[in-house]
């Protein structure tokens, strides 16, 4: 058991507290920790939490919002990262106000394929870069690539292109999700092999609503 514990340690990017030296895992404390009283909506540490609400206009959004809007946001204080699942706005003023980015024309599509959805966005700190992820299909989305975009400051960006074939398979990667470690980018891709396709419920888009 110790050698397993020791090997498990030396694989993780958090350090973790040593082996015990008889072997045997330790527990907690049996009895529940005392917390201080928490007043309710009352910020405990003042500064550290800001609550910011911005209804988007059309010109912001692009009229591309949409019953599944699966949102997601990266913050460099002031300059707020927003993605929709159609659209993508930047705010440099601590989001008073947005500017639409087009996810359909600011970057070149992979061959043969457009920009579909499922974006998401991320913020590394310790390296001073935005994350930000998008997905494209061909017209009959049996085929697709997953884009990371690497950006410092949002003007310049490095790409990176994952397909289904990339991990040797074929089909679409879909639903791409993204998550930082101490010294890693985790991306985690959904795989649909083309014999799906006959039954796709995601073609053609029903749950968008253009101007919603």
């Amino acid at each position: 058991m110790r050698a397993w514990l020791e090997q498990a340690i030396e694989h993780v990017n958090r350090p973790r507290p040593p082996a015990p030296e008889d072997g045997v895992l330790g527990v907690g404390p049996q009895v529940p920790q005392s917390l201080p009283a928490l007043s309710p909506n009352v910020p405990q540490v003042p500064g550290d939490y800001i609550s910011l609400v911005h209804p988007f206009t059309s010109a912001e959004d692009g009229s591309s919002t949409s019953v599944v809007n699966e949102p997601s946001v990266a913050a460099k204080w002031p300059n707020i990262f927003f993605t929709g699942n159609w659209f993508t706005a930047i705010s440099t003023d601590g989001a008073s106000s947005f500017t639409y980015i087009n996810p359909n024309t600011v970057l070149s599509p992979p061959s043969g394929q457009q920009f579909c959805c499922d974006q998401s966005v991320i913020y590394d700190r310790s390296r001073d870069m935005f994350i930000w992820i998008l997905m494209y299909t061909d017209p009959g989305q049996t085929t697709g690539t997953i884009r990371i975009v690497i950006s410092s400051d949002l003007a310049s960006a490095t790409l990176y292109d994952f397909t289904s074939a990339s991990f040797g398979l074929a089909g679409l990667p879909d639903y791409p999700h993204i998550a930082l470690g101490a010294n890693s980018l985790y991306l985690t891709i959904n795989h649909f092999d083309p014999s799906f396709y006959p039954n796709h419920p995601r073609s053609p888009f029903p749950e968008r609503i253009e101007g919603g």
